[in-house]
């Protein structure tokens, strides 16, 4: 994926001066690139933007872009040995602070969330919750919402469409083939690495067991298929069954 030009593209549509653009994105690309990064990367990153080309593209425009601008920067911080979610936080403070001194005043970026309610009446995301009223009020309080969603297991407890549709674009890896799903595991098992086999596999238990206690994904059939939803409990399951597994003696 060319990064670069995607990320200038966006910055130019809210009408960000070079310097700016370019230092936020070397900036980015620092981050997302840091060692000790083996799943949440790059790869992640491309991952994500391509499943918003592929499946978002009956929104609007503004509103694809303020899900994009949220993507950028929803794991720009990522450290294994935050707890709370502290990474999420920090990742919304980050982009908090690029919104308030370089977005602010976009009126493009600004339609996308203040006028929500008429440029999504109608539309099947709307629908998700007819009596939905967890709209954001500002631009600023959907991104919130879109990236602390990334660290909520519970789908259930996210009503923010925008937030609903990133929480299930960050877990749509999931639903992946086996193949790639073992490389998902085995690259957030190298994050951790840090962390005694006998403590991680419980650990990781815990947050497979939360996924599974409700749906995995938030949106029912609008981002993530019915299909996928089952291949990623099935995915989770089988992981589960080999956390259970006795450990390798050394």
């Amino acid at each position: 994926m060319d990064f670069l030009s995607r990320w200038v593209n966006l910055m130019q549509r809210f009408q960000v001066n070079q310097h700016e653009t370019f230092t936020m994105y070397n900036f980015l690309l620092r981050r997302w690139g840091g060692p000790g990064r083996h799943y949440h990367n790059l790869n992640h990153l491309a991952a994500c933007l391509q499943l918003l080309d592929e499946r978002l593209i009956s929104l609007r425009a503004d509103q694809r872009d303020a899900i994009e601008l949220a993507l950028w920067f929803h794991d720009a911080i990522y450290d294994t040995h935050a707890r709370g979610g502290l990474n999420e936080r920090l990742s919304y403070n980050l982009l908090a602070c690029f919104y308030q001194q370089h977005l602010a005043g976009s009126a493009y970026l600004a339609g996308a969330t203040e006028r929500q309610r008429s440029g999504w009446a109608g539309h099947s995301l709307c629908k998700l919750d007819p009596h939905n009223s967890s709209w954001p009020t500002s631009t600023l309080a959907a991104l919130r919402s879109m990236i602390i969603a990334t660290g909520e297991f519970d789908a259930a407890r996210v009503s923010c469409p925008f937030a609903r549709v990133l929480m299930d674009i960050d877990r749509s890896i999931l639903a992946a083939p086996a193949a790639t799903y073992a490389a998902y595991t085995a690259g957030v098992r190298r994050e951790y690495l840090w962390v005694p086999e006998q403590f991680f596999r419980p650990e990781r238990a815990k947050v497979l067991q939360r996924l599974l206690q409700g749906r995995v994904f938030s949106a029912s059939a609008w981002v993530m298929t019915p299909a996928e939803e089952r291949r990623a409990r099935q995915n989770i399951e089988r992981e589960l069954a080999t956390l259970s597994q006795p450990i390798p003696a050394v």
